[in-house]
């Protein structure tokens, strides 16, 4: 909960510099999403309130702005950590009344048909229907399981709603998972595997950590969806646990916040800016190259390859691609290519971008690159 020492204004005020900081574009739009806008008005009648902000306040107005960074270089971990979690704890230790539970839980069911393109580019869209599968699904996922807990003994009827709603969406990440196969996707297949694999293992901790008992009915239809063995692997047609296995194969190591990024203010600009699922970076590479300086992209790639370096591991034997895809697009992209860099690139830098393992990385084509993980997706989950 909102510490005592933290007045309503300065607690609105942190919040909303915390999310200014992660997307300043969301702010400059001529046309702001009814979200920010909804957050502005909230966090301007908190600043000016001389009462204590009551504990649901405190949750929408955290939530929206957890909703607004996930996406982002800067997500507000602490603020991940309070809606997903903390927060709902405060509920039992301070022994709140019903109505603030409901509140609080009556914001997670609205949150779950909140958009979320306008914040972030990590999210599929199924090659046959209209189906997506985003990473806030994954986020709503955990606050979901945070919810049918606090309520399915107070207030079994909101409970029964969140159950059912976390049954409707797994089922369809499944069926959007599917369609992917189906349309013989292998690109999207790896991309919907990597979101897919990071919603069950959220998904599994927030139920773990929920106190639900494991005859519980969430427990039994959700809980290690995606690492079941013998016939309950074949639940949501064997969709979770291929793509978990999919995960595993291929883009496990790449799954990760990108904090090397995260001092880059020129990437908080725009929402086009913004990472996509990794490892597949070749496209934002290019979108990056054509808007931003040499200058600008130099320093860019210094920290994706020291990124890519951090990335190996104390034992040095754990190989990314991300990040030479990035720069791959970057060279592509900008005119003159690495000679346009060359002037504001360190020596080391420069010499691991004609030479070397990072440089056998980035030199290999978009188009090859990205059709022989899609032809190997397909094939079955080997990894490369």
């Amino acid at each position: 909960m909102e510490p005592p020492s933290l007045t309503p204004r300065s607690f609105a005020l942190r919040l909303s510099a915390q999310v200014k900081n992660a997307a300043p574009f969301l702010f400059e739009s001529e046309q702001k999403s009814a979200l920010i806008i909804e957050f502005e008005n909230l966090i301007e009648s908190a600043s000016k309130s001389a009462t204590p902000l009551s504990l649901d306040d405190i949750f929408k107005l955290s939530l929206l702005a957890h909703w607004f960074t996930l996406g982002t270089f800067t997500p507000a971990s602490d603020i991940e950590h309070d809606v997903r979690f903390r927060l709902w704890k405060n509920l039992e230790t301070e022994n709140a009344p019903a109505e603030v539970i409901e509140k609080m839980t009556l914001s997670v069911l609205d949150a779950y048909t909140w958009e979320f393109k306008p914040f972030t580019n990590r999210w599929v869209k199924s090659p046959i229907s209209d189906g997506y599968i985003a990473e806030h699904q994954g986020s709503w996922l955990t606050m979901a399981v945070q919810a049918y807990a606090t309520t399915h003994s107070r207030l079994p009827i909101l409970a029964e709603k969140l159950f059912d709603l976390l049954q409707f969406e797994l089922t369809r990440e499944a069926k959007v998972y599917l369609e992917f196969k189906r349309a013989h996707d292998g690109l999207g297949l790896l991309k919907a595997g990597a979101l897919l694999a990071h919603h069950l293992g959220d998904l599994d901790r927030a139920i773990h950590l929920s106190g639900l008992k494991e005859d519980d009915p969430l427990c039994l239809f959700a809980y290690r969806a995606g690492t079941e063995t013998g016939v309950r692997a074949a639940r949501f047609s064997g969709a979770f646990t291929e793509a978990t296995k999919l995960n595993r194969a291929f883009t496990h190591s790449e799954n990760h916040r990108h904090f090397a990024l995260s001092n880059t203010r020129v990437l908080r600009e725009s929402l086009e800016f913004l990472l996509p699922v990794a490892p597949f970076f070749d496209s934002w590479g290019k979108k990056i190259a054509s808007a931003l300086s040499p200058k600008d992209l130099a320093e860019i790639v210094e920290i994706l390859y020291y990124g890519w370096e951090s990335l190996k591991g104390s034992e040095r034997t754990t190989l990314t691609y991300a990040y030479p895809r990035a720069v791959a697009g970057i060279l592509d992209g900008l005119p003159g290519g690495l000679s346009s860099l060359s002037p504001f690139l360190s020596s080391t830098v420069e010499r691991n971008l004609v030479t070397g393992l990072f440089h056998s990385l980035f030199s290999i084509p978009q188009t090859r690159f990205e059709s022989d993980w899609a032809q190997r997706s397909l094939t079955g989950p080997m990894p490369l």
